[in-house]
C-alpha cells in the first residue's frame, strides 16, 4: 500500500450461471460459408469458472440497447476459446442469461481479438480476431443470443453462418507477427506489427469485409536505428524482447482516435508520437515524446507485455498518455485544428514504488474535474489508486483497499473460530462455513488445494463429494489439535491460490449511468472484481481521513465529527494491537461460547483472566488519557455502534428493480465485509469497555457491543448458506453467494431487487443490515435451515443465536432440540408453554415473516391454548416419527385440560392417546382411552384395540379387560374373525378366534353363546373332517364334552343351540374348496334349533363314525 487513504473498496463479483451457449466455428480455410452448419449447444458445465484467462477486456456499448450495457471477452489459455459474457448488476428485464463459448479451429494470436458495436445493426456486437494462420475473422453476435430462453430461436440464426461469418486473407499476417489489434470506434481497428508497420482495418457496415489502410512505411527489412527512449548517448536496437517476441521499436504501443479531428494519434515504443489521418492513413504530425519529458527516461515497455493501456481520449479534442515508469506522470494535451499539440497538464503521480509495474488506466472528465483511476502491479499484487484533479485546487488522491486485505481481516476470526472449537464436529462447521461460502473460494479453487495437499499429506480422493474430500483430508488423524492445524494450512493454501487468480487482466470504468462516481470493473484471471466507494464503517476501520463533503455534514446532523470518530476508531485498534495473538484468541473464546450470560461476569472475566495479565498498568492509564481526550466519547461509542446500519438521509432505493447473479454477488460480497468491519469494532469496543470500568454505562455499551458482534457473526455466517436451482439447501460444494437465503428475507423489503449504483450502494447496504441485523433475521434464517432440513451440526450453529427470551425463538429453538433427538426436549417445552401461549396473540407481522419457512408446524403451537399447545406438539412429534415423545406432550394436554378444569370436548386428545398407545403396545393405557371416549365412537377404536392383539398374539388378553356395555363389540368382531378364518381354510386361526368367543361369553355369563362358539368351529371343522381335509378328531370330542358340561348348567327346557348352515362349494380338480358362509350360497340350509336330545344323537353317530379320538390320515 502506499499509504494513501482507503477511499474505494474492492469487491469480488461472479455471475452464478453455468450455461453456456457453445458455437464451434468451422476452419477458417474452409470457405463453406453457405447452407447451415450444426455446431451449436447450450450446456449447464458446472465447471465454467475453472476457465483461467490469458487475456481479455471489457466492452462497454456506446449507443445503448435493451438488454445490457457492458460485456466481457476472455481469451483461454488455448486461444482457441473465447468467452463472451454479459456483465450487469441490475436485471431490469428480469433475464436470464448465459454465456457464449466461441470455439475455434485455429489459436488466436495473442492481443489480436476486438469488439466493436455495430452502429446500424441495433443490439449487435462485432468481434475481430486474427488468428495465427493469418485470417482476419469477424462476427456479428446478436445481444439476443446471451438470453437463455431464446436459445432455439438463436440456433436458427447461428445455423446460417454466412449472415454472421466473414473470414479472409487480406494481409500476410501469419508470416508478419502482430503486436496487438485495438477498436477505435464501432468501424475501426488498428492492427500494430512487430516489425513497426501500423495499418487501419475498416468496415462500412456489420458483416461486411475489412478494408486494409496502411498507415507506416517502416517495415520488419528497415535496419534504421535512432536514439532509444532520450536524448543520451545509448544505441537504440532494432528489435526488444517482449515475452517470447522480437519487436522492432518502432513499434505502436498504443492508439486512439480522435473521431472530432477525423485522426489516430499512436505512441511507440521508441517514443514517437503520431497523428495519422483516419480516412487516407496519412501521417499528419510526428514528434518525440522526449521534448515534454525530464532529461534521461528509461522505455515506456514497463514489463514482460505491453501496458494495457497508454493513450485515451478525453473529448473532442484532447488526449492523456502516461509517461515512462522512471518519470511517474500523466500529461493532458490538446489537438489543434492543424494536428500540433498543447501540452495543458502534467499530473504526478502518488505512486513511488520503484518495483511497482503500471498497467492500465482510466480518465474522465466530470465538470472540469478530471477523474483519474490507474492501476498498478508487482507480481500476483495489485493496487489501483484514484485522482481527482482540477484547476485550482490541490490535487485528490486516494486508493482502492483490496480483496486481500478484506480476506486478512475474515482471517483472524476465522483462526479464533478453529482455536476455540471444542469438538471435531464444531470444528469443521466452523471451516467448512469458511471455505465453502463461496466469495473467496469457489469449487475450482478448492480441488486445487487439494491436489496441492495430496504432495504432502494423504488425499482421500475415493469419494465424490468435493466436501467430504476436505473433511478426510483435514481431518485424516482424528485429533481435534491436528486438525485445527490442517483446517488453518489448507485454507492457507487456497489462499494462494485464489491470490494468484487475482492476476490482473483488464480494466473499465462503468459509464453506463451517468454517476458522478462511477464502478470500476477489474477483469482477473479468474473473476471479476467492483471498485466501489467505501462506506463510512470501512472508511474508520481502515483510518481513512478521507470522507466525503456531504457524508462529513451529514455527520453533523448525528452531533458527531468524523475526525473525532476517526481518533476513537485508530484508538480502538491501536489498544487491540497491544493484546499478543494468545490473549486475542482467548477472549475471541470467551465470547464465541457465550449464550444467555451475565454481561457483568462476563467482563470480569475478560479483565481479570485475560486484560490484566496481557496490558500493563501504564498503557491501561495511556488508554484512559486518551479516552478523556475525545469530546464527549459516550456519544461518540454509541455512534460507532449504529455506523454500519447508519443512513442519514433515510434514504429509500428505487425498489422492484431485479438483482442480476453479479448484483446479489456483489452485495453478498459488500455484506460480508462490512459484517467484518462491523464485528471487529464491536470486538475492539468491548476490550477498551472492560478495561475501562465494569459499571453502568460500560455495562450497557458492551451488552450493545456484544449483541453486534454476535448478529454480525451470525450475519457472516448466513451468507454461507445458499439454495441450489431445486431450492435444495447446497452443502456437498461450495455455496452460490448471490442465492444465499438472506436475499430471502430482503426479498420482503425490496420485492426483486432494489437499484444498484455506485452513489447510493453503500446507503442500500445500511438499509439492508437494519433489516438483517434484527432478531426476526435470525429466526428467519433458523426457520430456513429447519425447512430445508439441514444437517444438525449446521442447525445447532445458528440456533445458538436466537434469543432465549423471544417466544417465537423459544419455539424456533424448541424445533431445532427435536432434529437434534435433545433429550431436553420434552422438558424445554413444557417450561416453555406459558411463554409461548401467552404470546400468540402478540406475535408480530415481521416475527410471522421470520416463521414463514415453517409456517404450518410453527402456527400449531402459537395457540392460547395450552391443552392444544401440548396436543399439537403431539401431532408435530408423531409425524417426525417420535411416537414416545408424541404420547407425553398428548397426555400432558389433557392433564392440562383437567388441571384448568376445561369442560370443552377431549374427544381428540383421547382418540390421539389410544391411537399412540396402541401403535407403542401400551394395551392398558389404549384401553383406559377407550373407556373416556364417548360409547358412540367407541366400536372402531375397539376393533383396533382387538385386532393389534391378535397382531401381537396377545388375543387371551382381550380377556382381563372388562367392556360391559361395549362387549357386543368385541364378541361380534371376535366371531366375525373366526367366520373369516375359517371361510378362507385357516382352521387353525378359526379355532384361536372361537376359543376366546368362547372364552369371554363364558366370563360375560352367557353358557349358551360360549357353547355355540365351541359347537360352531365343530360343525365347520365335522364337514372338513367328511371330505378328508381335517383330523383332530379329540379336539371335536372334547368340544362336544365342554358344550355338553355348559347345557347341563341350565335348565332342562333351555338346554338347547342354534345350528348355522355350512355349505360346500366344489371348484374346478384342483382347485381349493372353501366354506361358504354368505347367505348367497346355492347349497345354504335354512338354521336349525338342535335340542339337547338332538346334540346327544349327533354326538354318537360322530363317535360310531370316527370313535372317540381316532386320527384320520388325509
Amino acid at each position: 500500500m502506499s499509504g494513501l487513504d482507503c477511499s474505494y473498496i474492492e469487491v469480488p463479483i461472479r455471475a452464478s450461471s453455468i450455461s453456456s451457449l457453445d458455437i464451434r466455428i468451422p476452419d477458417q480455410g474452409n470457405h463453406q460459408l453457405s447452407g447451415t452448419f450444426n455446431g451449436i449447444a447450450q450446456y449447464n458445465n458446472e465447471n465454467n469458472n475453472e476457465n483461467s484467462t490469458l487475456f481479455g477486456e471489457f466492452y462497454q456499448t456506446l449507443y445503448g440497447n435493451r438488454l445490457f450495457n457492458t460485456v466481457s471477452y476472455r481469451v483461454l489459455p488455448s486461444r482457441k476459446e473465447i468467452v463472451l459474457s454479459p456483465v450487469l448488476l441490475n436485471n431490469n428485464l428480469d433475464i436470464k442469461y448465459h454465456t457464449i463459448r466461441l470455439m475455434l479451429q485455429d489459436a488466436v494470436k495473442r492481443n489480436c481479438v476486438t469488439i466493436l458495436e455495430s452502429a446500424n445493426k441495433q443490439d449487435t456486437l462485432i468481434v475481430d480476431l486474427i488468428t495465427e494462420a493469418g485470417y482476419l475473422v469477424s462476427m456479428s453476435i446478436s445481444l439476443n443470443w446471451f438470453v437463455e430462453s431464446e436459445f432455439e430461436t438463436s440456433k436458427q440464426q447461428i445455423q446460417h453462418l454466412s449472415e454472421w461469418y466473414t473470414s479472409s486473407r487480406p494481409f500476410a499476417f501469419d508470416l508478419r507477427g502482430t503486436f496487438f489489434m485495438k477498436s477505435l470506434d464501432s468501424k475501426t481497428n488498428v492492427v500494430s506489427l512487430t516489425d513497426g508497420s501500423l495499418f487501419l482495418t475498416v468496415r462500412d457496415a456489420a458483416n461486411q469485409d475489412l478494408k486494409i489502410i496502411p498507415m507506416a512505411s517502416v517495415s520488419y527489412l528497415d535496419k534504421f536505428k535512432e536514439r532509444f527512449f532520450g536524448k543520451g548517448q545509448s544505441i537504440i536496437p532494432d528489435h526488444l524482447k517482449v515475452g517470447e517476441i522480437d519487436v522492432s521499436t518502432n513499434s505502436v504501443l498504443d492508439a486512439v482516435v480522435i473521431a472530432n479531428l477525423h485522426c489516430v494519434v499512436t505512441i511507440s515504443i521508441n517514443k514517437n508520437l503520431q497523428i495519422w489521418s483516419l480516412n487516407t492513413g496519412k501521417l499528419l504530425m510526428k514528434q518525440s515524446f522526449s521534448q515534454y519529458l525530464p532529461g534521461e527516461s528509461s522505455s515506456l515497455l514497463f514489463s514482460e507485455y505491453p501496458p494495457k493501456q497508454i493513450i485515451k481520449s478525453l473529448g473532442t479534442d484532447t488526449i492523456s498518455i502516461v509517461g515512462p515508469a522512471t518519470v511517474r506522470k500523466l500529461y493532458i494535451f490538446k489537438i489543434n485544428p492543424d494536428y500540433t499539440l498543447d501540452l495543458l497538464k502534467e499530473i504526478a503521480l502518488p505512486f513511488s514504488g520503484s518495483k511497482w509495474l503500471y498497467h492500465s488506466y482510466e480518465i474522465v472528465d466530470r465538470s472540469g474535474q478530471l477523474r483519474l483511476w490507474i492501476l498498478w502491479c508487482l507480481g500476483d499484487n495489485y493496487l489501483l489508486q484514484h485522482g481527482k484533479i482540477a484547476d485550482g485546487i490541490d490535487d485528490e488522491w486516494s486508493e482502492s483497499l483490496t480483496i486481500r486485505a478484506t480476506q486478512s481481516l475474515l482471517q483472524q476470526d476465522f483462526e479464533a473460530q478453529v482455536s476455540n472449537a471444542s469438538t471435531i464436529e464444531k470444528l469443521n462447521n466452523v471451516g467448512l462455513l469458511a471455505l465453502f461460502n463461496g466469495v473467496p473460494y469457489d469449487a475450482y479453487t478448492i480441488k486445487r488445494a487439494l491436489t496441492i495437499f495430496s504432495r504432502y499429506f494423504k488425499v482421500d480422493d475415493s469419494t465424490t463429494s468435493l466436501k467430504e474430500a476436505v473433511l478426510k483430508t483435514v481431518n485424516m488423524n482424528g485429533k481435534l489439535e491436528e486438525s485445527k492445524v490442517q483446517w488453518i494450512r489448507f485454507k492457507n493454501v487456497c489462499e494462494d491460490i485464489a491470490k494468484s487468480d487475482r492476476s490482473l487482466v483488464s480494466l473499465l470504468l462503468d459509464q453506463s449511468l451517468d454517476e458522478d462516481d462511477s464502478f470500476v470493473y477489474l477483469m482477473k484471471v479468474r473473476g471479476v472484481s467492483i471498485i466501489k466507494k467505501n462506506s463510512l464503517l470501512g472508511s474508520l476501520s481502515t483510518g481513512s481521513a478521507s470522507v466525503s463533503e456531504s457524508m462529513r455534514n451529514a455527520l453533523q446532523v448525528e452531533d458527531t465529527s468524523y475526525s473525532v470518530a476517526l481518533s476513537l476508531a485508530k484508538l480502538l485498534k491501536q489498544y487491540e494491537n497491544k493484546f499478543g495473538s494468545p490473549g486475542l484468541l482467548e477472549i475471541y473464546g470467551k465470547l464465541d461460547i457465550a449464550d444467555d450470560v451475565n454481561i457483568p461476569k462476563l467482563m470480569e472475566s475478560i479483565f481479570g483472566e485475560v486484560v490484566s495479565k496481557c496490558i500493563t498498568k501504564q498503557a491501561i492509564q495511556q488508554l484512559l488519557e486518551n479516552l478523556n481526550s475525545i469530546p464527549d466519547a459516550l456519544n461518540v461509542i454509541q455512534f460507532l455502534l449504529r455506523l454500519i446500519t447508519f443512513n442519514p438521509l433515510d434514504y429509500e432505493p428505487a425498489k422492484n428493480v431485479s438483482w442480476s447473479d453479479c448484483g446479489r454477488f456483489l452485495l453478498a460480497s459488500e455484506g460480508r465485509i462490512n459484517a467484518g468491519f462491523a464485528k471487529r469494532m464491536a470486538f475492539e469496543l468491548m476490550l477498551v469497555l472492560v478495561t475501562v470500568d465494569i459499571c453502568d454505562p460500560a455495562i450497557e455499551l458492551f451488552e450493545s457491543s456484544f449483541k453486534l458482534y454476535k448478529h454480525t457473526k451470525f450475519v457472516l455466517s448466513s451468507f454461507s448458506l445458499s439454495l441450489n436451482d431445486t431450492e435444495k439447501l447446497v452443502t456437498e460444494k461450495p455455496t452460490d453467494p448471490s442465492n444465499a437465503i438472506p436475499f430471502n428475507y430482503i426479498a420482503k423489503r425490496y420485492g426483486k431487487g432494489a437499484l444498484i449504483r455506485n452513489g447510493s450502494v453503500n446507503l442500500l447496504m445500511a438499509n439492508i443490515f437494519k433489516e438483517i441485523l434484527q432478531d426476526e433475521f435470525t429466526l428467519y434464517v433458523v426457520s430456513s435451515l429447519l425447512s430445508l432440513d439441514a444437517n444438525a451440526a449446521t442447525l445447532e450453529y445458528f440456533a445458538s443465536f436466537i434469543d432465549v427470551d423471544s417466544p417465537v425463538g423459544k419455539v424456533l429453538k424448541g424445533f431445532v432440540l427435536l432434529k437434534l433427538c435433545s433429550p431436553t426436549l420434552h422438558q424445554y417445552f413444557v417450561d416453555a408453554a406459558d411463554a409461548i401461549t401467552e404470546y400468540s396473540d402478540k406475535v408480530t407481522e415481521k416475527e410471522q415473516y421470520s416463521i414463514k419457512p415453517i409456517e404450518s408446524k410453527a402456527s400449531l403451537l402459537l395457540v392460547d391454548s395450552k391443552p392444544s399447545y401440548f396436543y399439537n406438539l403431539g401431532l408435530i412429534l408423531q409425524s417426525n416419527g417420535s411416537d414416545n415423545e408424541a404420547l407425553r406432550f398428548v397426555l400432558d394436554a389433557l392433564e392440562t385440560k383437567n388441571k384448568l378444569q376445561d369442560a370443552s370436548d377431549d374427544s381428540d386428545i383421547v382418540s390421539k392417546i389410544f391411537e399412540l398407545a396402541l401403535k407403542l403396545n401400551n394395551f392398558q393405557m389404549a384401553y383406559d382411552a377407550i373407556l373416556k371416549m364417548d360409547r358412540s365412537i367407541r366400536e372402531h377404536p375397539i376393533k383396533q384395540f382387538v385386532y393389534k392383539l391378535f397382531q401381537q398374539n396377545e388375543l387371551p388378553a382381550v380377556l382381563k379387560y372388562q367392556f360391559n356395555e361395549d362387549f357386543d363389540i368385541v364378541d361380534d368382531l371376535i366371531y366375525t374373525l373366526g367366520e373369516t378364518s375359517a371361510a378362507g381354510g385357516d382352521l387353525q386361526s378359526a379355532l384361536k378366534y372361537y376359543r376366546t368367543s368362547y372364552a369371554l361369553r363364558l366370563k360375560e355369563g352367557d353358557y349358551r353363546a360360549a357353547a355355540e362358539s365351541l359347537y360352531r368351529f365343530n360343525c365347520i371343522a365335522s364337514d372338513k373332517l367328511k371330505r378328508k381335509e381335517y383330523s383332530d378328531v379329540k379336539l371335536l370330542v372334547d368340544n362336544y364334552l365342554i358344550i355338553f358340561n355348559l347345557l347341563h348348567t341350565m335348565k332342562t327346557d333351555d338346554r338347547w343351540l342354534i345350528k348355522r348352515p355350512v355349505g360346500i362349494r366344489t371348484e374346478a380338480v384342483g382347485s381349493r374348496n372353501d366354506i361358504s358362509l354368505g347367505s348367497n350360497d346355492q347349497n345354504k340350509k335354512a338354521s336349525q334349533l338342535m335340542t339337547f336330545d338332538a346334540l346327544e344323537n349327533e354326538f354318537e353317530q360322530f363317535s360310531s363314525d370316527y370313535g372317540d379320538g381316532r386320527q384320520i390320515v388325509v
